[in-house]
Parts: C-alpha cells; structure tokens; sequence
C-alpha cells in the first residue's frame, strides 16, 4: 500500500515550525548558533627539545580573568593526517585561567614515546577554547532551549484545536507490468 500525506497549508506551516524548533535546538545545544567575537587567540607557538622533554610555549590572547580549556596537539609535516594529544603534560595545559605571554607546557615524552620519535618535521598546535567559569551551560543555551520549548507547546496547542495532523491517503498498489 502506498500513502501519502494530504497536505493542507495549516499542517504545512506545522511542519516547518517543527523543523525549524529541531534545527535551533540542535544549534544553540551545540554552542555554535553566534558568533563568538571574543574568542581567545593562540599565537606565537614554539618548542624546545630536552632529552625526552618537550617544552612549548605560547601566547593566549583573551581575558585574564576568564578559564579556558587548553589543549595540545602533535602534528607531522609528512604525513598531515597524523594527530597525537599527548597524555603526559605539566604547566599552563588544561582547563586554568592560561591567558597571557610565554605560557609554557612541558611534555614527558619518554613516558609516551621511550624510544623517541621516528624521524622529523613535527610541530605543535595548542587549542584553546573558553569555558563558563562554573563549567554550567551558557546563557544561549537556556534562552534556545525556552524558545524550543514554546514553539513546541505553541505547535501542539494548535494541532490538538484543529483536529490534529490529517490521516494519510491510501492509494492502491498499480498493477503489474503486462
């Protein structure tokens, strides 16, 4: 049996309210809806090689007074798929107010890598990315999460005072080829 959906311009305008409140939803829960203008800036990445140690340093543009959650990570020349976030770090690495100038993260390489690396070309690259003081969510995600909310209640109001979505339309199966 093959159904369709009659479709009139009130359960058209229903549907896409509801497409609209899953699309919002799942932007503002993932905290990329607006733009971030204050975003901390890593510049000025550099590292030295001691024995099996590994010293980076780095510059963290942003808010003194703000935590940011800063990560590190080993890349390759040669082969830019290659990605290693090393385990075993000290310093201004992890969550921290680490804004400023020459912050530094040392990493025991010996621990990960005994032998050491095969070869060259390796550089660093710190992420760093701000986070609520209290780890809680933001302001945006509870003002997208009421707004979710109210067109969703506004939508089922709706549908239940007008009867409710229309019953598909069922159409014979065709007859098979001659």
């Amino acid at each position: 049996m093959i159904s369709k959906w009659k479709g009139d311009g009130l359960n058209a305008a229903l549907h896409s309210v509801l497409i609209i409140s899953v699309f919002v939803s799942f932007t503002i829960a993932s905290g990329r809806c607006f733009a971030d203008e204050g975003a901390p800036v890593v510049s000025n990445v550099e590292f030295t090689v001691s024995g099996l140690n590994v010293t980076v340093t780095y510059d963290l543009s942003g808010s003194a007074k703000a935590n940011y959650n800063v990560a590190l990570v080993l890349r390759s020349r040669s082969d830019p798929s290659f990605k290693y976030s090393p385990k075993v770090l000290t310093g201004d690495v992890g969550l921290g107010t680490h804004a400023g100038i020459q912050r530094k993260i040392v990493w025991n390489m010996e621990q990960e890598f005994p032998e050491g690396l095969p070869g060259n070309g390796y550089y660093f690259v710190v992420n760093a990315d701000e986070v609520d003081a209290d780890h809680s969510t933001g302001i945006l995600t509870w003002l997208g999460a009421g707004a979710v909310a109210i067109a969703a209640v506004t939508t089922y109001i709706i549908v239940s005072h007008n009867g409710g979505l229309k019953a598909p339309v069922s159409y014979p199966v065709p007859p098979g080829r001659p």
